[in-house]
């Protein structure tokens, strides 16, 4: 992805951030938390994705500043997991 991302104008980068930021923003602070703590929880037990992805949702959270990259990353797999939960629910 990050060579793709590389290949990206300054402009495309900036909409997908932006777009990050409103999905994320969007989902509330209880959301946010909840995947917090599972990608917490899910961390200690060695799950990369989760290792890497906990402290980059902390510090949005937290109103840190986050790379780009990660941050869009991050919106990109919270709402790949509500999609599945969706369709999970919906027999999809």
């Amino acid at each position: 992805m990050n060579e793709v991302w590389e290949s990206l104008s300054l402009e495309e980068k900036n909409k997908f951030v932006e777009d990050s930021k409103i999905y994320l923003d969007s989902i509330g602070f209880q959301v946010k938390t909840k995947y917090l703590l599972s990608f917490s929880s899910c961390a200690i037990e060695g799950n990369k994705l989760s290792e890497y992805y906990a402290p980059i949702l902390r510090d949005y959270i937290d109103g840190k500043p986050v790379e780009d990259l990660p941050l869009v990353g991050l919106a990109l797999t919270i709402r790949n997991f509500e999609k599945e939960k969706i369709s999970e629910i919906l027999g999809e």
